[in-house]
């Protein structure tokens, strides 16, 4: 069978198109589990850290802190710039916090060591892939 022009062009904006959909390298980083364990917080009487657990996964998002004050919250991220090694998503649909607009979250991947920071606090290690 043979193809006319027509469909040649198609093929080839398809494959163009593709081409330029490849995952970006700083999301696929975040996907898992990241755990951070602050020890400053021991010279609180009675605290001995805060313990916080962020989880990304394609598009949706988990942070958890307990011991000396405890959050949870969910929701949904988007990328809002990639560059280098420093990510900047948006949380939506913020469920567990009293003010659920938008709020922008800076990343700082670090993956010589394979860490990252988020919000300036860290470094954060992943413990689940």
């Amino acid at each position: 069978m043979r193809l006319n022009a027509r469909v040649w062009t198609l093929l080839l904006l398809l494959t163009i198109g593709l081409a330029g959909c490849r995952p970006d390298p700083n999301v696929q980083f975040i996907q898992g589990d990241w755990y951070f364990n602050d020890p400053h917080l021991s010279s609180v009487a009675g605290e001995s850290s805060l313990e916080t657990v962020w989880t990304f996964d394609h598009g949706t998002y988990s942070m958890y802190a307990c011991c000396f004050a405890r959050a949870q919250e969910t929701g949904w991220y988007e990328v809002l710039e990639s560059e280098g090694d420093t990510l900047v998503i948006e949380l939506s649909n913020r469920n567990g916090v009293p003010n659920s607009e938008r709020f922008s979250v800076g990343i700082e991947i670090d993956r010589t060591a394979g860490t990252i920071e988020i919000q300036g606090s860290g470094p954060f290690e992943r413990v689940n892939p």
